[in-house]
């Protein structure tokens, strides 16, 4: 549509007789198709797209063989009422004008993947329980979207679940809803309490992306079912209650990447993150976090940890030997911080010749006014033997390498 110099208006039969059409894409250039990049372009394209193709009068009719339906700029508020997805496979729909999807619940077997990023008219998604084969849902720049159907956190195959920058979101459905929904009558009523249920485990979820929710005012207990989390987003949640993160920190233990920025309601970490072995980065910036507890250091993975403008922060425990990246900037009240050892030197070395990671140390202290000078002295002198003993070893190694080639 990029290359569409007037505006088309369709007619709401146009596809009558197109029975055996399966792809169907009316589309942006600029609209990159991979999502890693719909920041930038939520942030810097999407107003170049006008909505060249008008359906004045809706859409009665779409194929009931199609797979693909890629619709940037939808013009219409939602899918016409005779249409059955059951053939769909994705569903992209950019940018578009839909408020709702469908009515009722849909038998969609084969949908594996749907887009609906920056459709800010989009008030809720429909019941998606027999979704059965879904793996990713994208709903980034949604900001009208009111709720999310429980149905969704249940699916068997769901790995990714996208709601950044979903402003008017402000609960999730909890694990009981869910199975409310989702089971069928004879199961639901053998599996009534919301504990030690074999439906648990029906999650496959790695990845939820929760950035922006700025109403977004609590994650339920019942997300510690979401045992395969890989990736939890929260950054810029303001209004959420991080009270019961201690629950979670039991149970998510897959967890790698924890962003907590700006969660203006977090005072304190559980001292139960140390159940989350597998962690590799953890973000708390802009946080009224007072301290870090004691416990971080048995995180054995942790390699990255954002602290800039904690500006409550008062002290900084022991790091894991792991670490390699630490970004403490403008943490005015920081007072206290660990005391570099040769010890924590070797095992630091010893973890990055093991894990063989490229990277140098990086710890930030600027402008931290009432951290004493000896402190950040000595700081600073062991990430300078960090470095000086890792570029050592890079040399060692390609030195070896150039041997073994030759």
């Amino acid at each position: 549509m990029s290359s569409v110099s007037a505006d088309i208006s369709l007619s709401p039969h146009l596809f009558a007789r197109m029975e055996n059409l399966k792809l169907l894409r009316f589309y942006f250039n600029n609209n990159n198709n991979n999502s890693s990049d719909y920041y930038y372009y939520y942030y810097y394209c999407s107003d170049n797209n006008t909505c060249q193709v008008h359906l004045p009068e809706g859409l009665e009719i779409l194929p009931q063989k199609l797979r693909l339906f890629h619709w940037d700029n939808y013009p219409a508020k939602s899918f016409p009422t005779t249409f059955n997805a059951e053939c769909l496979v994705e569903l992209r729909m950019k940018e578009s004008r839909v408020e709702k999807l469908w009515d009722g619940v849909q038998d969609i077997p084969n949908m594996k993947r749907i887009v609906l990023n920056g459709s800010k008219q989009l008030i809720e998604i429909p019941d998606l329980s027999k979704a059965l084969s879904l793996q990713e849902l994208e709903l980034m720049g949604c900001i009208n979207l009111l709720s999310v159907h429980p149905s969704i956190f249940s699916l068997p195959k769901l790995v990714t679940v996208t709601l950044w920058n979903c402003r008017r979101l402000e609960k999730l459905p909890g694990w009981c809803e869910v199975k409310k929904e989702v089971l069928s009558e004879a199961s639901a009523s053998s599996t009534s309490s919301c504990s030690g249920s074999s439906h648990t485990s029906r999650s496959k979820l790695q990845y939820l992306n929760l950035d922006g929710c700025v109403n977004l005012m609590h994650l339920p207990d019942s997300f510690s079912n979401l045992t395969t989390l890989k990736v939890l987003y929260l950054g810029g949640c303001i209004k959420l209650d991080a009270s019961n993160l201690y629950i979670l920190f039991d149970a998510l233990s897959s967890l790698t990447q924890l962003d907590l920025d700006q969660c203006d309601k977090l005072y304190e970490i559980p001292h139960n993150i140390s159940n989350l072995s597998l962690l590799e980065s953890l973000s708390l910036r802009e946080t009224n976090v007072k301290s870090i507890p004691e416990t971080i250091r048995h995180l054995p993975r942790l390699r990255n940890l954002y602290l800039t403008s904690c500006t409550v922060l008062r002290s900084m425990p022991r790091i894991p030997p792991s670490l390699h990246c630490l970004t403490a900037n403008n943490c005015k009240s920081l007072e206290r911080v660990f005391t570099p050892t040769p010890e924590l030197l070797q095992q630091h070395l010893a973890f990055y010749e093991k894990e063989y990671y490229i990277g140098g140390t990086v710890f930030s202290f600027r402008n931290c006014p009432n951290l004493k000078k000896d402190s950040i002295d000595a700081i600073r002198e062991y990430v300078k033997c960090c470095n000086e003993e890792k570029r050592s070893m890079r040399d060692a190694r390609s030195v070896g390498n150039k041997r073994k080639r030759h």
